[in-house]
């Protein structure tokens, strides 16, 4: 596959955006759950917090903490399933993927165009010259 700096530039383009919108997806599900729920899933996913330390910060017993985890677990599950039509595992495997794909794009792109600034789009995403 023989690709110029525009087409590379493209394509690391569209994989930013897929990655942006399946982000917005999980940000979508998780402000879909009610408060402590939503807490709970941001301090284990996000901060990566244990389920001791989530417990000890909300003042929750350890198994309560648990059981509001498995909570959220089965409701983005549904949530992602609603929005996207794929379960949580094709949905976590498609976005692993994606990102592999873009960190490929951007290797190679540097690699070919080491002098070339892949954010210095020439053209626009239709295609049209002298857009960002």
């Amino acid at each position: 596959m023989d690709l110029d700096a525009e087409e590379f530039k493209r394509m690391i383009r569209e994989t930013e955006k897929e990655l942006e919108r399946r982000g917005a997806i999980v940000r979508r599900v998780l402000d879909a759950m009610p408060p402590p729920v939503k807490d709970v899933a941001r301090l284990y996913y996000q901060d990566k917090l244990t389920e001791g330390e989530i417990a000890n910060k909300l003042k929750l017993s350890q198994a309560k903490t648990h059981n509001v985890l498995k909570r959220a677990r089965d409701m983005f599950q549904v949530g992602i399933a609603l929005i996207t039509g794929e379960d949580l595992k094709q949905f976590r495997d498609s976005a692993s993927e994606l990102e592999d794909s873009f960190q490929e794009l951007d290797k190679g792109f540097k690699e070919r165009f080491p002098d070339v600034d892949p954010d210095d789009a020439a053209t626009d995403d239709r295609g049209e010259a002298g857009a960002k």
